[in-house]
């Protein structure tokens, strides 16, 4: 794996502004995302589809996190070491990394996640999610909750 600098300067990783309409956009699909996925249920046939819709929840929500902080990040693997390296989370980046792997096996290699492990990830993607917008994304869940009385306006944060 490369470093958070060797991302940066391969351009897996691009500074920009804090795009906040961005920012609820890709909360509001990994939201609907989870939701989705509540209603479909997790069984033994569908565990691996489950599993990696939550696993682009989670990513979708990381992402927003990332441009609120002024980066573009267009690799997975830069996406965990912009939490190791930049906000020093190495607990975060040590799950991530877990489910990213087992997100790979499906994508990459085919092969399925077991019931039982895709069931404990996502529990725990759902789990770091909910964390996640606590620790870094207060600013937007108080704007957004601001701008829900507001006479009917759509809200597209969760």
């Amino acid at each position: 794996m490369l470093s958070w600098g060797e991302y940066i300067k391969k351009g897996s990783v691009k500074k920009t502004y804090p795009d906040k309409g961005k920012i609820r956009g890709l909360l509001h699909i990994a939201d609907n995302r989870l939701k989705v996925m509540e209603k479909l249920g997790l069984d033994e046939e569908n565990a691996s589809v489950v599993f990696t819709n939550s696993y682009d929840s989670l990513r979708e929500t990381m992402e927003g996190i990332a441009v609120l902080n002024g980066y573009n990040i267009y690799s997975h693997e830069a996406l965990g070491l912009f939490f190791k390296e930049v906000f020093k989370d190495h607990v975060f980046y040590a799950k991530f990394d877990r489910l990213r792997i087992l997100r790979n096996r499906v994508h990459y290699y085919g092969k399925p996640i077991p019931f039982e492990e895709a069931r404990k990830g996502v529990e725990d993607m759902k789990s770091e999610i909910s964390q996640l917008k606590l620790k870094y994304l207060q600013e937007v869940e108080d704007e957004k909750s601001k701008n829900s009385g507001d006479g009917g306006k759509k809200v597209t944060t969760k």
